[in-house]
């Protein structure tokens, strides 16, 4: 049986530090995200690390963010055969954006593994 917290928070800000630790401000319910700068994803259903060792469960698509420069794209390649092999995931179920300078971005829809959306 799955419990899930009443609310469901994820990260924004306008820093670009990135400080998420020991800062509860910065994270917010989903629908309080308006046009902050970085906003993280996916949504989880606590603020990690206010709960002792317990990982908060997490909502939403299923994101893998490579940042390896210019072996980017072949690792993208890799992970996309892995997971067809694997679990029968068509490469073109997944979203691939380029990243710029340092990357590459793999999204899988929560709806294709089963997982709960975001």
């Amino acid at each position: 049986m799955s419990v899930e917290s009443p609310y469901r928070v994820t990260f924004a800000c306008d820093d670009v530090k990135y400080v998420r630790k020991n800062r509860p401000e910065v994270w917010i319910t989903p629908d309080k995200v308006n046009g902050q700068m970085f906003v993280g994803y996916p949504c989880v259903s606590f603020i990690p690390g206010s709960q002792g060792a317990e990982e908060p469960i997490q909502y939403g698509d299923f994101v893998i963010d490579i940042d390896t420069g210019e072996m980017a794209c072949g690792a993208a390649i890799k992970i996309l055969d892995w997971f067809s092999d694997v679990y029968g995931v068509d490469p073109d179920q997944w979203r691939v954006y380029l990243s710029g300078k340092k990357g590459a971005h793999l999204e899988l829809p929560a709806e294709i593994l089963g997982t709960a959306a975001g």
